[in-house]
């Protein structure tokens, strides 16, 4: 199904860290198997956190893990082995991407586990020292980690969105892209129809530090339909009256309505991270920049006139819209 070398690569020192566990907790139990007051494990959780940089070289290769892992979505026999291991209740309805991050969980239960020792343990004991200084080492660690692993966790989201959206977005997984934001956004067509008003288009949107992809949701497929990509190269975004807001890009601007004022803020936020990002990677890294791809495919719309806004699903359902600026949009507006 998969090459040795990507096997290797994807699960990277997973043999090594289970081995570590597994030998302390094999010295563990012989220690309690033969426990007194006058017992030490100190000096176990001390040795066991100078070892603990194997989980560093683990977390550091991850995003190699889910690069390579984007590559198979199209061989069709290791989905098909996926997807038969996450049947198995030993799963937990986790993907393979969750799954990678779990050993990471184990240090900070090691950090429990040493506070816990020193409450229970006197001022005077003699494994109370290799306990304090194993506690240190180990949160020292843990924090390390902890940051690492929102880094993984983004790369997770990102891969999960990969294997989301149809066609493939080549070259959507990248060491330096972070997902950011997701969530439902309106624009304003151009053109218009043929009683001369303005169409308000919805689509799902996905941003990442350096990009802004543009799908359609098919229920059917419960997948997303890839529609275009917006570089956010030289972007500037502006928040507008109520829950609108513009996004200037290097060649085009564009004016979105968010479903509430709320959801305007987050997004305007996470905009505002994203072009800081691109600029300062430009900045040291030197120009760059994503290709735009478009396809034209019709989607739920929005008929504005100066009187009232209706929705008008793909089932010909009708519903009055919610939006405050959008309710008293008229076509002079554009």
């Amino acid at each position: 199904v998969l090459s040795e070398t990507d096997i290797k690569n994807i699960f990277s020192e997973i043999e090594f860290i289970y081995q570590i566990n597994s030998d302390f907790l094999r010295q563990l139990e012989i220690r309690l198997s033969t426990w007194s007051i006058y017992s030490l494990i100190g000096d176990l959780l001390l040795s066991l956190s100078k070892i603990l940089n194997s989980y560093s070289l683990y977390i550091n290769n991850y995003q190699t893990s889910l690069t390579i892992l984007a590559k198979q979505k199209s061989n069709s026999e290791w989905i098909r082995f996926l997807n038969e291991c996450y049947s198995k209740p030993e799963c937990q309805n986790c993907d393979l991407s969750d799954l990678l991050i779990e050993p990471i969980q184990r240090v900070p239960r090691y950090v429990m586990l040493a506070r816990d020792c020193i409450v229970f343990t006197p001022a005077n004991h003699p494994d109370y020292p290799n306990l304090q200084l194993a506690l240190t080492k180990i949160k020292d660690c843990a924090q390390e980690l902890n940051e690492k692993k929102r880094h993984a966790e983004d790369s997770a989201k990102l891969l999960k969105v990969f294997y989301e959206i149809y066609p493939e977005v080549k070259d959507l997984v990248t060491p330096r892209r972070k997902f950011l934001h997701e969530g439902t956004l309106f624009f304003m067509k151009r053109k218009l129809n043929n009683y001369g008003q303005a169409l308000l288009v919805q689509k799902y949107f996905f941003l990442f530090n350096d990009v802004l992809l543009k799908t359609s949701f098919k229920k059917k497929l419960q997948l997303y339909k890839f529609k275009a990509s917006y570089s956010l190269v030289q972007a500037q975004v502006s928040s507008l009256e109520s829950d609108a807001f513009l996004i200037k890009f290097k060649e085009k601007k564009k004016t979105f309505f968010a479903p509430s004022v709320e959801d305007k803020e987050i997004w305007v936020k996470h905009l505002n991270t994203a072009i800081s990002h691109v600029a300062h990677v430009q900045t040291t890294f030197g120009p760059s920049t994503v290709p735009e791809m478009k396809t034209t495919y019709r989607n739920l719309k929005l008929v504005l006139n100066s009187k009232e806004g209706i929705w008008i699903s793909d089932h010909g359902q009708e519903k009055p819209t919610t939006s405050p600026l959008l309710k008293k949009f008229s076509l002079k507006n554009f």
